[in-house]
């Protein structure tokens, strides 16, 4: 199976939207709407992860075409 990029557009807006998330968990939290605080968080958890996925297999991929 062929390898992959992610666009960095995409890499991009799921960090800004990791962001916009973390500020609704720190409502969810300051509102003690817990359930909403934990859901965001974990919600920021996995969009870094993917940013941070994404970013790695980029440069695996631009190091593998050299």
């Amino acid at each position: 199976m062929p390898k992959v990029k992610m666009h960095p557009l995409l890499i991009l807006a799921l960090f800004l939207n990791s962001i916009a998330i973390s500020i609704y968990a720190y409502r969810g939290y300051s509102n003690l709407n817990i359930g909403q605080g934990i859901t965001f968080t974990l919600l920021f958890i996995l969009f870094i992860g993917v940013v941070i996925l994404g970013i790695i297999n980029n440069r695996k991929i631009e190091r593998g075409n050299k």
